[in-house]
């Protein structure tokens, strides 16, 4: 292993900290908005602004990672990016901000391509790396939470 693949496996552990702590973050607003309590919202709010905001940043720092070749990173950069809009529009969603439904159509139909893309390129190449296989995962979780959010539990969100 190579001091840059090194230093891009580090960077990926922790990024994968993180990442558990905003979903606890994120879980508990969940749970005190569920039990009508004071401020359940706002945790909801802060925990996926936070995840959007960290995708945002993974985006920017796998445009300069060498250790991949240029179509992983621009697929990468782009998946991030339209994995943060669709976490936005999740947001939007459960604070019941209206006129957002082309956001959030829109951030699932970019995220599906994504995943569609990385899907073909899966089977061209063979196998992929284990950073290309969390981000099919992060965006597989992430568009069936989106889905059920505006979809399926619509009136639920209070």
């Amino acid at each position: 292993m190579t001091k840059k693949q090194e230093n891009q496996t580090a960077f990926l552990q922790k990024i994968g900290k993180i990442e558990f702590i905003l979903f606890i973050f994120t879980f508990a607003g969940l749970v005190l908005n569920t039990l009508h309590i004071k401020g359940g919202k706002l945790v909801i709010g802060l925990g996926l602004n936070s995840f959007a905001l960290l995708y945002v940043f993974i985006a920017m720092t796998f445009r300069r990672i060498k250790t991949k070749n240029q179509f992983d990173r621009v697929t990468s950069t782009f998946a991030y990016l339209f994995l943060a809009i669709l976490i936005i529009a999740i947001m939007f969603t459960i604070l019941r901000v209206t006129g957002i439904d082309l956001l959030i159509h829109g951030g699932m139909l970019s995220v599906l391509i994504m995943m569609i893309i990385i899907q073909i390129r899966k089977f061209r190449v063979g196998i992929m790396s284990n950073d290309t296989t969390s981000l099919l995962y992060r965006l597989m979780i992430f568009w069936v939470v989106a889905l059920m959010t505006f979809y399926i539990l619509p009136d639920t969100t209070t």
